[in-house]
């Protein structure tokens, strides 16, 4: 018997989660509020994960694979939605960013990049979407009473994109970490916004939905206090000496997410009104927003001649709030039954 529990609390983090991400691209969060604004992907990666294994270990085994084949034609089927629709701006961006860069590639580059780009981030942060399916068919195949091994193993490549972001300065550009990420990128993205970053956070989910993980409120609160000041501590040693290439990953981020997401399950019986609307306008949101900064972007700088962040920031929001609505009075039209994939 499948199971299913609708978690109101996770529908309101991830529509929160989901302006962060929007702040993020817009570059309106001072820098020093950037290790905060940092829990979002985490954070959607673990809720996800979490979703995905508690239903599965829900459900009684014959049933365990069709599980697995719900996530990945579920993802697949939005991935492929957002990128045809997207394909337009998609393809003039790719086409005005190669005519400002004033290289000349040769075709067999561009097709390799084109090949790349398809399968590994079609649209502008659809990296996300293939980075969760990599790694829910990995982590799908490991039992849970390896689960601590799972862990190590996948903190240890949590560093690699540590490295690759705000540690990339800490080594010699002809270090073997350094080589190994280069070539990385070569056939994938950065490590950073890559399947690697997402095996520490999707093993936390599996880790919490299949074991008893109990952990009083006031442990858990001050997990998060202390949490957040060593990330501070971390954010302020990497910023004193210049170690940052990008700024997506930092070490401190594991336990201050764990402790969040925490925090999360033992508020699951909390009631919010729209909960499940906001779950859809979450995922809508993810999937238009780089679209949309980059549209208005263009617009600001090119035609009106100014650039203002807060403004594009909120026009995007806004946009894509719109969109949202429009999906959720469109999709129960039997013509318009399509734009279910849009979430």
């Amino acid at each position: 018997m499948d199971v299913r529990k609708n978690y109101d609390i996770f529908d309101f983090t991830k529509f929160i989660l989901s302006l962060f991400i929007v702040a993020i691209h817009n570059s309106i969060v001072p820098s020093i509020l950037s290790p905060c604004v940092r829990i979002a992907v985490p954070l959607f990666f673990i809720i996800s994960s979490y979703l995905f294994f508690e239903r599965k270990s829900n459900i009684i085994d014959t049933s365990r694979g069709g599980v697995l084949y719900r996530f990945l034609k579920r993802n697949l089927k939005l991935y492929v939605f957002w990128t045809v629709i997207l394909l337009p701006t998609t393809a003039l961006w790719n086409i005005h960013t190669y005519l400002k860069s004033g290289n000349h590639y040769s075709p067999w580059v561009i097709i390799g990049h084109g090949i790349q780009q398809l399968l590994f981030s079609a649209f502008p942060a659809s990296w996300y979407i293939i980075a969760s399916i990599i790694a829910t068919l990995i982590l799908y195949r490991i039992p849970k009473k390896y689960n601590s091994i799972m862990l190590l193993v996948s903190f240890a490549i949590y560093l690699i994109c540590c490295i690759s972001s705000n540690y990339y300065n800490l080594f010699d550009t002809d270090s073997t970490i350094i080589r190994f990420i280069e070539i990385f990128r070569m056939f994938f993205n950065s490590p950073y916004t890559s399947f690697l970053v997402a095996f520490i956070w999707m093993g936390i989910g599996k880790t919490c939905a299949e074991s008893q993980i109990a952990i009083k409120p006031i442990a858990v609160t001050f997990g998060i206090i202390l949490s957040a000041i060593l990330l501070y501590a971390e954010y302020f040693v990497i910023k004193i000496f210049s170690l940052s290439k990008a700024d997506d990953c930092y070490i401190l981020l594991v336990p201050l997410c764990f402790f969040i997401f925490t925090a999360l399950i033992n508020a699951d019986g909390l009631k919010i009104k729209n909960a499940v609307s906001m779950r859809k306008a979450s995922t809508i949101i993810y999937c238009t927003y780089f679209t949309v900064v980059r549209i208005y972007g263009f617009l600001l700088k090119y035609v009106l001649h100014c650039q203002v962040s807060i403004l594009v920031f909120l026009l995007t929001v806004i946009t894509c709030l719109i969109v949202s609505c429009l999906v959720h009075e469109l999709e129960g039209k039997k013509s318009f039954k399509w734009l279910k994939y849009s979430y």
